[in-house]
């Protein structure tokens, strides 16, 4: 039997590139991006099928995977993706719509595997998972040792899917927020359809850092969990497929590293790559503006310090930091992920800040709104 691995960040955080060192190697097969719309039906139906009203106002609809900040609701929608998750029904009018998407996405990477998930009809949405990862092992034949789906946003799931496969193992990747903005906006003035809002994207990136430190500390996932950087992947490439091969348990070979023997070039805004580079790695620093530098500081600042990432400013909600977040407002593109309250969202970010600089003991249910976990305020207060 084939181990799942399922590889997790954010968009233009270098999962792609992840993904195809992994998959260079010929005991791995890994699928691109064919879950997003799954999971987030599978998100918003089982806020529906739970019995709390607010869970089903706030998450029970279409909309981008939430970042969960200063919801109230945002805790127990967690913690129903975690334990009640798994028997979330597919209501019988989404279940050849959700065939259509998969079919679709896994078309943009690999119209052959694309072909073989026609047929997949399941009651829930753990079996309709289940039954994808069944069908990609076949796809990629008896040779495969490792069967994975990369997907980016869904970081949330990893407790709900390291339950309903047991073995499974699973990575999330990290980079530098300011490089995933820098890239960002530059994919929005090649492809203006590209653009989302960047302080939404900036939350995400807050919420993949901490529920990848909560879930890295959970016993059940001991071993089975790395958190790996984009910035080390590029600098010592072979060195990280060598330590991905040992993990999962088989010989390193050379092919992991020949990524651009199947035509990629790369997936950076910056034009095409030859193979593993760091010429993007630090391309921020040229390219990305003043006010936008300082966005993200201010609302990454605290998770950028425990990942030691060195900040040019203080962190603290400056004009040039209020300027961009009014013209992220006014220019949100395809997506956005907030409550388009954005006077509201400043006043929660400002608290946040206070707690962070003056830690203090109050409520579990603030610390979960303004952190998402009561771990990562502790360590915020050990900081100070």
């Amino acid at each position: 039997m084939a181990t799942e691995i399922f590889i997790f960040g954010i968009a233009r955080s270098g999962t792609n590139l992840i993904a195809r060192l992994l998959d260079a190697h010929s005991k791995i097969g890994v699928t691109l991006d064919p879950f997003l719309p799954i999971l987030n039906n599978w998100l918003q139906d089982t806020a529906l099928q739970s019995e709390n009203i607010e869970v089903q106002s706030q998450y029970g609809h279409p909309g981008p995977i939430p970042d969960y900040y200063f919801n109230p609701a945002g805790r127990l929608m967690r913690e129903l993706l975690e334990v009640e998750a798994s028997q979330t029904t597919i209501p019988c009018d989404k279940k050849q719509m959700l065939v259509d998407l998969l079919v679709q996405r896994t078309a943009l990477e690999t119209p052959e595997t694309a072909a073989r998930l026609h047929g997949i009809e399941e009651n829930t949405y753990s079996r309709f998972i289940q039954e994808v990862l069944k069908s990609l092992r076949h796809v990629h034949g008896n040779n495969i040792s490792c069967v994975g789906i990369k997907e980016v946003w869904t970081v949330e799931f990893i407790p709900v899917l390291a339950r309903l496969f047991p073995k499974s193992k699973f990575i999330v990747v990290q980079r530098d927020p300011r490089a995933i903005i820098s890239s960002l906006l530059k994919m929005g003035e090649i492809d203006d359809t590209q653009l989302a809002h960047t302080v939404s994207y900036a939350r995400q990136w807050r919420k993949n850092f901490t529920l990848s430190e909560e879930y890295s500390n959970r016993k059940n996932l001991s071993g089975r969990l790395v958190k790996i950087y984009y910035e080390n992947v590029t600098q010592t490439p072979q060195s990280f497929c060598r330590e991905m091969s040992n993990w999962l348990e088989l010989e390193y070979e050379n092919s992991m590293l020949d990524i651009s023997k199947s035509g990629w070039a790369g997936n950076s805004s910056f034009g095409d790559m030859n193979g593993v580079s760091t010429r993007s790695q630090n391309q921020w620093r040229s390219e990305l503006d003043a006010d936008s530098l300082a966005m993200v500081e201010y609302i990454c600042a605290a998770e950028m310090r425990l990942e030691n990432y060195n900040l040019i400013g203080d962190g603290t909600l400056t004009q040039s930091a209020m300027r961009h977040i009014m013209w992220a407002d006014q220019n949100p593109g395809s997506w956005r992920g907030d409550s388009d309250d954005t006077y509201g969202f400043l006043a929660w970010e400002e608290l946040r800040q206070r707690l962070i600089n003056a830690p203090m003991n109050i409520e579990l249910d603030l610390i979960e709104r303004l952190f998402l976990s009561k771990e990562t305020y502790r360590t915020f207060q050990s900081a100070n």
